[in-house]
């Protein structure tokens, strides 16, 4: 029930965004035929409608994440419990310790689907500073993959937090 509540509210915000755009589209083509005393206040609400252009692309960008369960996830490096990154896979960090310029995180990405994945992607960011957490291996339903990254120009002091986000994976269909 929760979903299709999401979903109708997704949709009916999609509309909405639709229907500023298409009154903003008008307003824009309107405006073109304005004298040339008014250019000036064509170009601003040009403008101003290629930032709104901008930031509907950002909420369309957002709207896709919620919907397919793809915001990234709050992690705490300090803790030794699993923590869910998204519908398929979990993290467990072990350790997390000064290297270089940055941090070194070791830890365990688990498999909680039903399928297998293999070539996953991860971005990890702490403190404002974001790296790709590639897993070449596959990772089997139930398994998991340990994996070390390093982040550069993060101290220590602010590593308590990281947000991880999902960006691809190859599924390994199996047939009988």
């Amino acid at each position: 029930m929760k979903q299709k509540i999401k979903k109708i509210g997704i949709i009916i915000l999609v509309l909405i965004i639709a229907w500023i755009f298409l009154r903003l589209h008008g307003l824009n083509k309107t405006m073109m035929f304005f004298n040339a005393h008014q250019g000036l206040e064509i170009m601003e609400l040009k403008q101003d409608l290629s930032m709104l252009k901008t930031k509907m692309e950002l909420l369309n960008t957002k709207m896709n994440r919620i919907a397919l369960g793809n915001e990234p996830a709050s992690v705490d490096l300090t803790s030794k419990n699993v923590q869910k990154i998204n519908e398929s896979f979990t993290v467990s960090i072990d350790e997390v310790e000064p290297h270089l310029t940055g941090i070194k995180i070791r830890g365990e990405i688990i498999n909680t689907s039903g399928l297998t994945h293999r070539n996953i992607k991860f971005d990890v960011t702490v403190a404002e500073q974001t790296k790709e957490l590639h897993i070449l291996e596959e990772i089997k339903s139930g398994y998991s993959r340990n994996f070390d990254l390093y982040i550069p120009d993060v101290p220590i002091e602010k590593s308590k937090y990281a947000k991880i986000e999902y960006i691809s994976f190859v599924m390994r269909w199996h047939s009988h």
